[in-house]
């Protein structure tokens, strides 16, 4: 999963999105973080629970990297130029 949105946030960059490709790796690193965290914190010990919270953050991230490097990003309109 994690080749998939490297590989999906250098194509997301190269599309024109630059530091915005950036924010659905780092949403679903931290969001697992923290769901982990918390997780552990309640007393939890079953890793497939423990998986279970950071698995969806993942595929929203993979799903997001995806449309920006479908879509691209439009460049800003400048009067005059």
């Amino acid at each position: 999963m994690l080749i998939l949105e490297i590989i999906g946030t250098i194509v997301a960059w190269k599309r024109g999105w630059r530091k915005y490709a950036l924010l659905p790796l780092g949403i679903a690193v931290a969001g697992g973080f923290v769901g982990g965290l918390v997780y552990a914190i309640c007393g939890g010990h079953d890793l497939a629970v423990a998986g279970a919270i950071g698995f969806p953050l993942d595929v929203l991230a993979i799903v997001a990297l995806v449309v920006m490097g479908v879509i691209g990003r439009r460049e800003k309109q400048t009067l005059g130029r």
